[in-house]
């Protein structure tokens, strides 16, 4: 561009390499450690029983009103024909580590009915349709509004199930080691960078759509003295209204000589770009910078000074056929992945709004329908007190970290993929059972975000519920019981202590139960009946779940086995979930030391050099060696 200033230090040929290599951490036994591991991902989604109805009611004019009418349709066949199931499972639910279910974010105490404590059906709820999703190879579903909106079916809220939120990640690559694929990436993008003032011209805050940046002349000045001030400014005494220049000082850094000086633009067309509301967007959802980084914040202060189109702000960016494509507050700022997430989603798992799996049929599909499944809150068994642990700091609220692409995304050849690669999401997350000393974990932590004084249950506890169900299929019932006969879904037949996740804490090893269920159908003559032995007559009997089971399984191998690819990453998948959901290795204390938090000094060359995190099998085989 005419106004960037070719012979800065920082120009495209400083001789930096591509190396596709597969880097060592130094130790080739080492391998990086966390609390969680992925379950494969699915090949295909197996379409539910109800699918068939909606393709033979597809509306092209109204594909809503196809889907709807075909589910409708469906419910009336069972029902016709006596194949609708009704009547709930009853849970019995043991704690076989502390438990910690939240009623409160900001002041965390266990969750209460308001007289006694139990296990929220929400919670509950969340961790079997979980698992659900992946023993029926349901979708993986991308959603791109806002996770925590409310949606509404007649009126009434329902909660919007989903998979992953898109979002667009940033990053900074300059301490990764010379030859890291990504390294190589941000050099060479953030090498064509330009200077400009970032202006807004609307007066709305909160705007999307009215930022606007013009294009500057700028050069470094060598002074290590003034460029270490101890936290980013930006200078204007030389700025005359719109004429002069002003001073970038990018904050302190060990080793920084340098600061910048940018000289005022001419505000012209020529030299303006809009920066589209998608890249604004971006900017506002990356949660890893800075606030003392972050240029839109800054609007409204005393940094933005008055333009003569409007405040602005001193900033760097990147241009791509004439389209803002990023920008930052300094030199070398977090530059935005050119992919999403859900770029990194398959398109074979990854399903539209106008298709159903099995989850949509039996959990609800977003506001189509709503779920045939109920849980109910669960309480204390009868005669049980609740007895908590004494009250201490862990670090808890702990969010995922998609930027470790080389957790998140599958490998090649052992070397690490980011999100601009063409590679796919590794699978389902699923937490390890652990057994470790959850108090104090965050003691050393001043990032109170993450820090929180918890008193959770004490182990071994004894809570009892129901989840209930109406107008399922067999096969239906059977996907739905299975969940509490996962053993049967694996490959290999070992003996194995299948335990669920719930409530705040999985990754300190919180949260770890055991779910015993009995089915108990309705009657079809409980309508006739309204007493029974001078007791409100139930309505239901007891029922087998084996014949049930037994129909989902025969329908995933009809549906899979024409393909032997799928049929074997689905025996895979039950396998690896299995093995994941094994409370037993919990006191494996060779396995314990490989699904931990690793210490972030120790580990710190894992990091740097993207070390691939083990799949679930390779951690198994390894305890075997």
């Amino acid at each position: 561009m005419a106004y960037q200033n070719r012979n800065n230090s920082y120009g495209r040929n400083r001789g930096y390499t591509h190396n596709k290599g597969h880097f060592s951490s130094g130790n080739d036994n080492e391998k990086p450690t966390t609390p969680y591991n992925f379950v494969t991902l699915n090949t295909r989604v197996v379409a539910p029983p109800v699918s068939a109805f909606c393709k033979a009611c597809k509306n092209k004019n109204d594909m809503r009103a196809g889907l709807q009418e075909g589910y409708r349709q469906y419910l009336q066949d069972l029902e016709q024909n006596g194949k609708a199931y009704s009547g709930y499972f009853t849970v019995d639910i043991e704690n076989l580590t502390p438990l910690f279910i939240n009623s409160d974010i900001d002041n965390p105490s266990f969750f209460t009915n308001g007289e006694e404590i139990c296990i929220a059906g929400s919670s509950l709820r969340g961790c079997l349709r979980h698992v659900f999703k992946i023993i029926t190879e349901s979708a993986m579903r991308v959603h791109h509004e806002n996770p925590y909106a409310e949606y509404t079916i007649d009126g009434q809220r329902i909660d919007r199930d989903q998979d992953m939120t898109d979002q667009q990640l940033f990053f900074r690559a300059m301490a990764s080691p010379k030859g890291v694929s990504t390294k190589d990436k941000y050099l060479e993008r953030i090498a064509t960078r330009e200077a400009g003032i970032l202006v807004k011209k609307g007066k709305n805050k909160n705007s999307n759509d009215d930022y606007y940046i013009y294009e500057a002349t700028y050069e470094d000045i060598k002074d290590e003295d003034k460029a270490n001030y101890n936290v980013p400014r930006i200078d204007w005494s030389e700025w005359h209204s719109g004429t002069g220049y002003v001073l970038l000082f990018s904050g302190y850094m060990y080793g920084k000589k340098r600061y910048y000086k940018l000289e005022a633009p001419n505000f012209d067309k020529a030299h303006c770009y809009h920066v589209p509301e998608d890249v604004i967007i971006a900017y506002k959802n990356d949660k890893r910078r800075n606030e003392k980084s972050d240029l839109l914040a800054k609007f409204g202060t005393p940094d933005a000074m008055k333009m003569p189109v409007g405040q602005g702000l001193p900033c760097f960016f990147t241009l791509t056929n004439r389209q803002v494509e990023s920008f930052g507050a300094s030199l070398f700022y977090r530059l935005p992945y050119k992919s999403t997430m859900a770029d990194r989603v398959p398109s074979a798992v990854r399903l539209s709004d106008q298709s159903v799996d099995f989850t949509d049929a039996v959990f609800g599909k977003n506001t189509y329908w709503r779920s045939r499944v109920f849980v109910e809150d669960s309480y204390l068994q009868t005669g049980e007190e609740a007895t908590f642990e004494a009250e201490a700091e862990s670090q808890t609220l702990l969010e995922p970290k998609p930027t470790s692409y080389q957790f998140y995304l599958q490998s090649q050849n052992g070397a690490a993929r980011d999100w601009d690669d063409s590679t796919s999401i590794r699978g389902d997350k699923i937490y390890w059972h652990r057994q470790c000393p959850w108090q104090n974990m965050g003691k050393n932590n001043d990032n109170k975000n993450v820090n929180r004084s918890l008193r959770p249950l004490q182990s071994n506890h004894h809570f009892k519920g129901k989840v209930r169900f109406e107008n399922l299929s067999a096969i239906e019932l059977g996907a739905l019981a299975s969940l509490f006969s996962l053993n049967s879904l694996a490959t290999s037949q070992a003996s194995r202590d299948i335990c669920y996740k719930i409530g705040m804490g999985k990754p300190i090893g919180l949260g770890s139960v055991r779910i015993q269920a009995a089915l108990n159908l309705q009657k079809e003559e409980s309508w006739q009946t309204l007493f029974s032995d001078g007791h409100f007559a139930s309505g239901t009997e007891e029922g087998d779940m084996v014949p049930f089971i037994s129909a989902f399984h025969e329908y995933m191998k009809e549906q899979l086995q024409s393909s032997p690819r799928d049929w074997e990453n689905y025996c895979q998948r039950m396998e690896e979930l299995c093995t994941i959901m094994d409370f037993s290795w919990s006191t494996n204390k060779k396995l314990q030391e490989q699904v931990g938090y690793m210490d972030l000094t120790e580990g710190k060359n894992l990091i740097r050099n993207r070390v691939v995190l083990p799949t679930i099998a390779e951690i198994i085989d390894g305890l075997k060696k």
